[in-house]
């Protein structure tokens, strides 16, 4: 790992460090929805950070950690005293991960253990009611204004952003292929607030319904670079590729209103 990668991540996980210290305190049983999104991005984002760089074991902790703000948000998972000792005990194991990482003796046994704690608290996957997941995600979409040909106030005119077709090729391991179209799409809107997405191939019912096989596309409109989004794309696990052409105006009209 060369030294400019290595000072990138140190320098964005002590920055997602300090966000996680003003948040950890204040969550409990009653904890709004959107208080978790923004915790379950804290994590996202140090998943994606580690794996950039081939921390498995750091990468594998934040993910379980993801697993359990979502099992609270989406399942109703009930809050516990063993929740509670993970949420306080999270920021100080994080810290300790990060300054071993940064004296190149990484806590590959402390991560694990961890890790083992946190998912004993995770609900069960055959626990999780996933078609009430499934309708939140399609009521999520509803929101934003996603359907098969619906757009996200596209703007044909505005000539300080960027059309790009992306395409998303899902990898052949995947648990649910609904949930990771929706975490996807839900990512870009998240982390680019320039984000504009014009149209879904195949229709957003069929990626709901998994009526696909692992490829799908956006068009969509972008004030961030095609690396940027990119970024964005993978930061979402069981990703084998993304593929992004910047496209014409003329070109994502045609595509959008085809």
């Amino acid at each position: 790992m060369d030294l400019e990668a290595k000072e990138m991540f140190l320098e964005e996980s002590r920055q997602l460090l300090a966000r996680l210290k003003d948040k950890v305190p204040f969550i409990n049983g009653e904890t709004p929805a959107e208080d978790l999104n923004e915790l379950y991005l804290i994590y996202h984002s140090f998943k994606g950070n580690a794996r950039m760089i081939g921390e498995t074991e750091m990468q594998d902790l934040f993910q379980a950690l993801g697993i359990l703000i979502l099992d609270m948000k989406d399942f109703h998972l009930e809050f516990n005293d063993s929740i509670r000792s993970i949420f306080e005990q999270t920021p100080e194991k994080i810290e300790t991960l990060i300054d071993r990482f940064e004296t190149g003796t990484p806590a590959v046994a402390e991560a694990n253990e961890f890790r083992a704690t946190v998912m004993a608290q995770c609900m069960p996957p055959d626990q999780k009611n996933y078609a009430q997941q499934l309708e939140k995600q399609s009521l999520y979409f509803q929101e934003l204004g996603i359907g098969g040909l619906a757009s996200l106030d596209i703007d044909f005119f505005d000539g300080n952003s960027t059309f790009y077709e992306v395409g998303v090729t899902l990898d052949n391991t995947v648990f649910l292929k609904k949930t990771r179209v929706y975490t996807i799409i839900r990512n870009l809107v998240m982390m680019d607030e320039s984000v504009r997405i014009g149209r879904i191939v195949p229709s957003l019912k069929d990626l709901l319904e998994e009526r696909f096989d692992l490829e799908f596309a956006l068009i969509i409109q972008s004030m961030k670079t095609s690396e940027e989004l990119e970024e964005i794309i993978n930061y979402s696990m069981e990703v084998a590729a993304v593929k992004i052409r910047t496209i014409s105006t003329t070109e994502a009209m045609a595509t959008t209103q085809s």
